[in-house]
């Protein structure tokens, strides 16, 4: 493990500890979100932030202006200490991180459903059920239409890959009769 990757444990160890002593793990992982939320929609933000010309002090009361009454004190702190101790390059490494250690906590595994066609409501509901048995864990889903694979379903998690598409039948067939001919 690199002096990065140990450095962006322990901060994410650290910010889970206090999530879970003070019993705000839901709270603290969704404000996390909407923290990364705003940093990806405002990268200018992020550098500012990252200038080490602009004094640490007037960085601190950036971040209280925007995010005071929007988040919790404890977001709030963790930033102005990634602020003071030169570490606010790392924020999305840490969030990243964070947000794996949630969902490892939790039981929730993230995935990506791709069809060919946009989904109803009560056709997601249903995989994502089928999901939850398939790897018995709470699923989050992540839709994606892509008409190449003509019908049927792929399902994607960080490492497993169940392709139920009518594309990969189509492919399964031509190499079998392939194979027959050679």
């Amino acid at each position: 493990m690199s002096s990065y990757e140990k450095i962006i444990k322990t901060y994410v160890n650290s910010l889970y500890q206090v999530s879970q002593e003070e019993n705000l793990e839901k709270i603290l992982f969704d404000q996390i979100c909407f923290v990364q939320d705003i940093f990806n929609k405002n990268l200018d933000l992020v550098n500012i932030l990252k200038v080490p010309t602009i004094n640490k002090l007037e960085k601190t009361k950036i971040i209280d202006e925007i995010f005071k009454n929007k988040l919790n004190i404890y977001i709030i702190n963790f930033i102005k200490i990634l602020i003071n101790n030169n570490r606010i390059s790392l924020i999305f490494k840490i969030i990243d991180k964070y947000k794996k250690l949630y969902y490892k906590k939790n039981n929730i595994k993230l995935i990506k459903i791709i069809s060919a066609i946009d989904l109803d409501d009560l056709e997601k509901k249903d995989i994502i059920l089928k999901s939850e048995k398939l790897f018995n864990k709470k699923i989050i889903a992540d839709f994606i239409v892509d008409k190449k694979i003509i019908g049927g379903v792929i399902i994607e998690s960080d490492d497993k890959l169940y392709n139920m598409s009518v594309s990969n039948k189509l492919a399964n067939i031509k190499k079998l009769i392939v194979e027959k001919i050679i």
